[in-house]
């Protein structure tokens, strides 16, 4: 009986998915927060958030001469560069305050 029910899970395409905002937030979820004593390595012209002018609460790379915006509670978007996006936006937000850091 077991293998007539695995044949027929098998045929039919049983099986678990994960839901899609669970794969989305994944990336966003393994940033370190700046508590963390490291830096990341970040490329020319960005610099480790918690390090720079605009702070972040986890490491992600923001822009060198990024200044914070106005807080996230404002809910503005910030208008960002290609392959970055707004720290508000992410989940959990990756700042206080509208900055521009990497997409990823």
């Amino acid at each position: 009986m077991k293998t007539f029910l695995l044949g027929a899970m098998l045929l039919f395409g049983c099986h678990h998915t994960k839901p899609a905002t669970a794969v989305s937030n994944a990336k966003e979820s393994q940033a370190q927060a700046c508590t963390q004593e490291v830096a990341r390595v970040c490329p020319a012209g960005t610099v480790d958030g918690c390090l720079g002018a605009a702070p972040t609460n986890v490491h992600v790379c923001a822009l060198e001469d990024a200044t914070p915006a106005l807080p996230c509670a404002n809910e503005v978007a910030r208008v960002c560069p290609d392959g970055f996006v707004d720290a508000c936006g992410l989940t959990p937000p990756a700042a206080a305050s509208h900055v521009c850091v990497t997409a990823n």
